[in-house]
């Protein structure tokens, strides 16, 4: 964390940078609503399983984050998130000028996050549980009957 304060500082960009510590979850959803983008980047790629960037994508945050080390199809570059390459730094700093000069991009991206997030939520989540086991009876029911 000192090392890239002192960096931060040594850049001249340390007065950009905001350090909040730890926030209640009313002051972190504010804080992640306010920002015109988020950068998430991953050495091992994104994952749906971050915290961080779900947190990000439920409060319609235009994130750029990294390549998934495994195909996820749910996120989609320039529809819900921007995409870049792992360990690659050209490519993120490309991807903030992209999106700090492409406000319809970011409420591309905005829209996208939320609709995406809508599908991770308890009752997406009921919903898509109780048509799976639905499906499996209605197939064993109809099984059963040919027998």
């Amino acid at each position: 964390n000192q090392q890239l304060l002192q960096l931060a500082q040594s850049l001249g960009i340390d007065g950009q940078i905001l350090r909040t510590g730890y926030l209640s979850e009313a002051d972190t959803v504010a804080a992640l609503q306010s920002c015109d983008m988020l950068v998430q980047p991953y050495a091992d790629g994104a994952s749906l399983r971050r915290g961080t960037l779900m947190a990000c994508l439920a409060n319609g945050c235009p994130t750029i984050t990294t390549n998934p080390a495994t195909r996820v199809p749910e996120l989609q570059h320039n529809v819900n998130v921007q995409l870049v390459p792992p360990n690659d730094p050209a490519a993120l700093a490309a991807a903030v000028r992209t999106l700090q000069a492409d406000p319809a991009l970011r409420a591309t991206l905005a829209q996208g996050a939320r609709v995406l997030a809508t599908s991770f939520d308890w009752a997406s989540i009921a919903r898509r549980t109780e048509e799976f086991f639905s499906a499996v009876l209605e197939k064993f029911a109809a099984s059963a009957a040919r027998h």
